[in-house]
């Protein structure tokens, strides 16, 4: 008798064991499930102006790139955030492309680029947040260069700052509202070169 007791004891200890065995393993799954995802994604807008130097011969034409950058609601250009409802001049190098005689060339620059960046806060009823974004290169290693068009980047976002979508269209210069700001009023900022240097080198050739 008390042999039978004890077996029922341990079968009764072990039903015990193995019902908490069961409900704590979902609760610990679903804990890994929902940790959030702590990498934040950053969606860069290229884009490229085309200008022409000003200098003694004929004024070769460039393509400047940039990168357009919208962080939590912050624009940056290259990495460089810049300023909202201002005028920003930026001074940096970017690898610059030309087409002469045929060939295209790779070659780093020194640049100097105004910023303009314009924010539209969501009314009650929006959801979005609209920011435009327009640049005007004002020397090009040093010579005047001439810009017909602007590439006017919108960026639309949520409340949160977080980047839902971007239009890039281009506009005449004298039509863009960079343009009509004096250059007077522009906040200068140097920004410290972060490529390797390199030589001018052909990259195809036409024809």
């Amino acid at each position: 008798m008390k042999y039978f007791i004890y077996r029922l004891l341990i079968l009764f200890c072990l039903q015990l064991l193995l019902f908490s065995s069961v409900k704590t393993t979902p609760n610990s799954v679903n804990k890994i499930q929902s940790t959030p995802n702590s990498v934040n994604k950053i969606q860069s807008i290229p884009i490229l102006i085309d200008v022409r130097l000003l200098n003694d011969g004929p004024g070769s034409l460039l393509k400047i790139p940039l990168e357009v950058d919208y962080i939590s609601g912050v624009v940056h250009i290259n990495g460089q955030s810049v300023t909202n409802g201002a005028v920003t001049r930026l001074h940096m190098q970017v690898t610059a492309e030309s087409d002469k005689a045929g060939h295209k060339y790779q070659s780093n620059v020194q640049i100097q680029v105004r910023i303009l960046v314009t924010q539209s806060l969501p009314i009650s009823n929006q959801t979005k947040r609209t920011t435009a974004v327009e640049e005007e290169v004002v020397e090009v290693d040093s010579y005047s260069v001439q810009q017909l068009e602007v590439v006017q980047v919108v960026i639309y976002s949520d409340r949160a700052g977080k980047l839902v979508r971007s239009i890039s269209t281009k506009l005449p210069l004298e039509k863009s509202k960079i343009h009509s700001i004096p250059k007077r009023h522009d906040k200068h900022i140097y920004v410290r070169p972060k490529m390797k240097e390199i030589e001018s080198f052909p990259k195809s050739h036409s024809g």
